[in-house]
């Protein structure tokens, strides 16, 4: 493998490899290996932000049709409906939140990670 792309390609979705695999880039490349490979895994995450998004906006549209629907007269489908909907809207924001948190501070499972190999680190020093 020479090119970045290649590489790119080899490593895959999430960065997992075999660790025996060797990542073949020139030096000069790695940096922009790694931009690319961060560019792309935002790419995703923007996308995920956005059909999340789409789907808080038509969640809200019928959540508002359902208020209409119960201000005329109270109907136990419509008001289960509407309890349905609203935990699914509550759902979906924090999903939102979640994918965030992790385009501004990287993967969850890589930063528990790195806290527990600090923490082993600490206590072999001590």
């Amino acid at each position: 493998m020479t090119s970045v792309h290649e590489a790119a390609a080899h490593v895959g979705c999430g960065g997992r490899r075999a660790s025996s695999e060797l990542l073949l880039v020139p030096t000069s490349e790695l940096e922009t290996f790694w931009e690319y490979v961060a560019a792309n895994s935002v790419c995703r995450d923007m996308r995920i932000l956005e059909e999340i998004r789409e789907q808080i906006e038509q969640a809200s549209d019928r959540r508002a049709e359902l208020y209409h629907a119960l201000s005329e007269g109270h109907d136990s489908e419509t008001a289960a409906e509407l309890h349905q909907l609203e935990k699914e809207i509550e759902r979906l924001w924090q999903q939102q939140r979640t994918v965030r948190a992790s385009i501004r501070f990287g993967d969850r499972g890589h930063i528990l990670q790195r806290a527990r190999t600090e923490e082993r680190i600490e206590r072999s020093a001590a």
